[in-house]
């Protein structure tokens, strides 16, 4: 048995299931004060929802040795040799671009597939509660054992959660499909811009915020890096809005729009600061490089050149986008980006995808 941190107070653990023959996860977690949590009210729905994005909970149990006024379950579910999206980001800091856009994709369909097939709310979804296969294929929304059925108005209780990840609203007393509209959109916030600092927040401030109809923490976390389309940032900013009417209607809703944006797949920077990326995403035929070079003297001192490089995949030579390459201030964000998107432009343009 091996201990598994997840970033979250359940307890988790690596076992060996001597039935299965295989590795499996047992997490056990305290249902108290969750009375429509369909760990409780419908334990065998848990055993019957079925996607291809939705880890799947193969046993339950009442958590033996537990006082039963604790309302300790364990369940049993596959072990993912990545572990939680949690514990990747973590370790490596970002994934490649492309990567991202389909585990955020399969994250969207299980969140559709959960709100419009079975009218349930999942009411915790954080990074720690997704969970990848090995090399990052395959993502899995997981953990609903907090879940609960929509009413007739598609609210439930707005019980339990992880206060970091919790709607502003939420100083209400009801919860609704935008309340996972945005929690998903600050877990696709740390999916695309890295994890956050956690050393640096306070769980206090976090409460007093929430109770003040504020998000957990300070508008300065909302924001993406340069090489994150400005349309992505846009959905993603939409979904985690203060305001529920400016988020996106439904988890198939901002499927779509994320299914419209035109991207290059950037791969995380190498040492000296230079990242390759590859176009059309899904094909690729061209790699692109972005070189970064402070400038050291002359009028521009200081300022970063950033220098635009292209060649095709099975090309050996670097060409030089002349019309793309800028100089910018070292911390002017929007000058960086506005080089990365002029770069998708670029592409589009001159290599379309048909």
């Amino acid at each position: 048995m091996e201990t598994i941190n997840e970033g979250n107070t359940a307890e988790t653990y690596k076992c060996w299931h001597e039935i299965f023959q295989r590795p499996v996860v047992q997490k056990t977690v305290s249902l108290l004060g969750l009375a429509d949590a369909l760990a409780l009210s419908e334990p065998g729905l848990l055993n019957k929802i079925n996607h291809d994005h939705l880890v799947k909970v193969w046993e339950a149990q009442w958590t033996p040795g537990r006082a039963p006024n604790l309302k300790c379950i364990t369940f049993t579910m596959p072990f993912y040799a990545e572990g939680s999206l949690h514990s990747v980001l973590e370790r490596c800091g970002e994934l490649p671009l492309g990567q991202a856009f389909k585990i955020a994709a399969q994250l969207l369909k299980a969140l559709h597939y959960l709100h419009v097939e079975q009218r349930i709310l999942h009411r915790d979804i954080k990074p720690g509660n997704v969970f990848l296969d090995e090399g990052f294929r395959v993502a899995y929304l997981g953990d609903l054992g907090n879940a609960a059925r929509m009413d007739e108005l598609n609210e439930a209780d707005a019980n339990g959660g992880t206060r970091l990840y919790r709607p502003p609203e939420l100083a209400g007393e009801r919860y609704g499909i935008a309340g996972d509209i945005y929690s998903m959109g600050f877990t696709l916030l740390e999916l695309f811009g890295g994890p956050l600092d956690y050393a640096d927040l306070d769980n206090i401030e976090i409460t007093r915020r929430l109770d003040r109809g504020l998000r957990a923490v300070a508008d300065r976390y909302f924001r993406l890096g340069p090489t994150i389309p400005t349309s992505l940032e846009r959905l993603v900013l939409a979904m985690v809005s203060r305001s529920v009417a400016r988020r996106p209607s439904s988890a198939a809703a901002a499927l779509r729009a994320l299914g419209r944006i035109s991207f290059i797949d950037w791969l995380p920077a190498d040492s000296l600061g230079r990242r390759e990326g590859f176009w059309p995403p899904t094909a690729p035929k061209v790699v692109l490089a972005v070189e970064e070079r402070t400038i050291r003297s002359g009028p521009d001192a200081g300022l970063v050149e950033l220098t635009v490089l292209h060649r095709k995949v099975q090309a050996q030579e670097w060409r030089r986008i002349s019309q793309l390459s800028d100089r910018v201030r070292p911390d002017d964000r929007r000058a960086r980006r506005a080089v990365y998107d002029a770069i998708v432009a670029f592409c589009a343009n001159r290599w379309a995808v048909r």
